[in-house]
């Protein structure tokens, strides 16, 4: 009978060591990929769209510049990415998403 061996090879994909990379994110305007340091994160708070770290439940990243805002705005991306309908009051625009 063949005897398994004790060292096995790590799952395709994935590195052998773990590696310290900060944590990326996508911009729901521009769908650029960056660490999540580098993006602005937006919360649903009572359908209302609102800017913040912490805030509470899912969370929808845009690049700092206001052209992101602005295509994430005009695409509805933050209806998708937040799946809620939310009211974008005061931040860029006084428009409605979703």
């Amino acid at each position: 009978m063949r005897q398994r061996s004790s060292s096995r090879a790590p799952p395709k994909g994935r590195a052998t060591t773990r590696e310290s990379r900060p944590p990326t994110r996508t911009c729901v305007g521009c769908g650029r990929r960056a660490p999540k340091d580098e993006l602005e994160r937006y919360a649903s708070v009572e359908g209302i769209l609102m800017p913040g770290r912490t805030l509470p439940g899912r969370g929808a990243y845009t690049c700092r510049d206001r052209s992101c805002f602005q295509q994430a705005v005009e695409g509805r991306a933050f209806a998708g990415a937040l799946r809620a309908r939310v009211a974008i009051e005061g931040l860029y625009t006084g428009a409605s998403n979703g």
